[in-house]
């Protein structure tokens, strides 16, 4: 059986200090939700890849992998969507450079900002930001 499945790459470099302005991060999202995506972050050298699965709302996964593999002490996500929504999970680790929170982290249709946080083991720590388009039940 031969592998079907089409892969596609792209990186954008984005230049501006304050990062996406809120249009084009929002076409961003919607384009990355529309498939199976790991969506990249770097940040100081350090590299934090998301993966949701799956993008609905209910129970999840919700993974991040860093490259290259640091030492992080700790690595927590902190979840938000407008207009009150606020929860934050500690990741346990998968391997190394690897981390997990599973259960219901999507909990409705719309906009999730995720944060994730690395704690170095000097405490100093590094966010990653990424934005979820969770799609309406059903789509």
């Amino acid at each position: 059986m031969t592998d079907t499945t089409t892969r596609a790459s792209a990186t954008a470099n984005i230049c501006n200090t304050r990062g996406l302005h809120a249009r084009a991060s929002a076409k961003f999202v919607k384009t990355a939700s529309a498939f199976e995506a790991d969506i990249r972050v770097t940040r100081d050298g350090v590299t934090a890849v998301l993966r949701v699965s799956p993008l609905t709302v209910g129970n999840n996964t919700v993974t991040v992998r860093f490259e290259p593999v640091p030492d992080f002490r700790r690595v927590r996500l902190r979840f938000s969507m407008p207009p009150d929504y606020r929860m934050e999970s500690t990741a346990f680790p998968l391997g190394p450079g690897l981390y997990a929170v599973v259960g219901n982290q999507l909990h409705g249709p719309g906009r999730i900002d995720v944060a994730v946080v690395a704690e170095r083991a000097d405490g100093t720590e590094l966010a990653f930001p990424f934005r979820l388009e969770v799609p309406l039940p059903g789509r």
